[in-house]
C-alpha cells in the first residue's frame, strides 16, 4: 500500500490516509527594505505526508 497516493492522471489524492501541510513563504518589512521587494507573501509551498 502507498501513503499519500496521488493519480496525476485523475487529479485524485488519497486523502483517507494523506496530511497535507501547506506554507506561505513571505517578507517581513525590515526584509523588504533590505531587498527592495515588497511586504508579504511571495509564494507558497505544500506537501504531502502519509497519515
Amino acid at each position: 500500500m502507498e501513503y499519500g497516493y496521488y493519480d496525476p492522471v485523475e487529479a485524485e489524492l488519497d486523502e483517507h490516509n494523506t496530511t497535507v501541510y501547506e506554507m506561505h513563504v513571505g517578507l517581513s518589512p525590515e526584509a523588504a527594505l533590505v531587498t527592495g521587494l515588497p511586504i508579504g507573501n511571495t509564494t507558497h509551498m505544500s506537501t504531502r505526508t502519509p497519515s
